[in-house]
């Protein structure tokens, strides 16, 4: 089951059947988090959050940019883009079931998607001497490699290139120029595999790759949750199916490591021990 947001009506609308779903824009961005009371607390909107009203203003503030920019595109092009799915509200955390299930099939919903909204909102998107945050937290990989088109946002909400050959055009202040190379000088992943435009070819290309050479694109990335730095590559690595367990830490890697032998004889994996 996948749950997407109306991006006029902002209202939520559950797809039981992968085939059945309208097409659909996806967001990729980082948490971002504010002290309040001598706590940490994210500004992202949970699913709760968002039905009750509550939560803080700037969760608000990125779910309204996030849909007029894919509302503009849609105008732009002359789509029947009306839905996106945000990592923070589309899912019930509250519901481990439902939590896992979305983990297990995030990769495959970033590829099926139309396009991804990158939203990086702290420093130029392409400056290899200072990337972005967004270049180095660990679920933004697939998110990055999966979808068919990718758009990146600067901190402005402004259209400043593609991670393909897909461009829009001009509108607005968007361009969407390729900038396919300053991403692999940033993350050192083949741009032979950042120009792919279909998810078919994703994939083949994916799985041509050996395991060391994945690894090594997440070896200096990060998440918040030790465990996660395994939960983040399930789809990269084409895991069918894996247990999750919230905060059995590093152990997830290891278990990580045993569903990859279990389906590939690329010995290639033994060079890494963790990256958690």
């Amino acid at each position: 089951m996948i749950r997407l947001l109306h991006i006029i009506d902002k209202a939520f609308k559950e797809f039981y059947e992968l085939e059945s779903v309208p097409p659909y824009a996806i967001l990729s961005h980082r948490w971002k988090h504010a002290q309040r009371n001598g706590k940490y607390r994210a500004l992202e909107l949970s699913h709760s959050e968002f039905l009750a009203g509550t939560g803080d203003d700037r969760g608000y503030g990125k779910i309204d940019k996030a849909c007029k920019a894919v509302h503009d595109l849609s105008q732009k092009l002359e789509l029947e883009l009306q839905w996106i799915w945000i990592d923070s509200c589309c899912i019930d955390k509250n519901n481990n079931e439902e939590h896992s299930e979305a983990i297990n099939c995030m990769y495959e919903w970033y590829a099926r998607s139309y396009v991804c909204i990158a939203y990086l909102d702290d420093a130029d998107p392409f400056d290899e001497s200072n990337p972005s945050e967004w270049y180095k937290r660990g679920w933004t990989l697939q998110e990055l490699i999966a979808p068919e088109r990718v758009l990146f946002y600067n901190k402005d909400w402004i259209g400043c290139g593609s991670r393909n050959d897909y461009n829009p055009g001009v509108y607005g202040r968007h361009s969407f120029q390729n900038r396919s190379g300053e991403i692999a000088a940033i993350t050192r992943i083949d741009a032979t595999l950042l120009k792919l435009t279909t998810r078919m070819e994703i994939k083949r290309r994916l799985d041509s790759i050996p395991a060391c050479q994945k690894m090594s694109w997440a070896s200096d990335r990060r998440t918040t949750k030790g465990e996660d730095m395994a939960y983040c590559l399930i789809g990269i690595f084409d895991i069918p199916q894996m247990y999750l367990k919230r905060g059995e830490g590093r152990r997830a890697f290891i278990r990580l490591q045993e569903e990859i032998i279990k389906q590939s004889n690329d010995l290639t994996l033994l060079a890494w021990t963790t990256i958690a």
